[in-house]
């Protein structure tokens, strides 16, 4: 699959995690103190394809759907936010 394959698309809140259907993949992500939340794909071999942030943002879910994301995709998630563990967030979207 070439990185050009993968598109945004409104995506759904609920239910959270990543969700398959025939066309591409549902991501919801709880993350109410982020300022950006990026779904990084993967080939098979590890290289990275693609990032692509999520633009859906209602009470604290950040959700897309990305197409043509089938059974096996690899992905992580990049949250960003501010970085203050003393006000208990500790975000750092270089590590994911």
């Amino acid at each position: 699959m070439s990185k050009d394959s993968f598109l945004l698309q409104s995506g759904r809140e609920a239910p959270l995690g990543v969700s398959l259907f025939e066309d591409g993949a549902n991501f919801s992500v709880w993350a109410p103190e982020a300022t950006n939340v990026t779904v990084v794909l993967y080939s098979s071999n590890e290289q990275e394809l693609k990032r692509i942030s999520l633009t859906d943002v209602h009470n604290g879910i950040w959700s897309g759907f990305i197409t043509d994301v089938t059974a096996g995709q690899l992905y992580a998630y990049s949250v960003d936010g501010v970085y203050n563990p003393a006000a208990g967030t500790s975000f750092d979207a270089k590590n994911y």
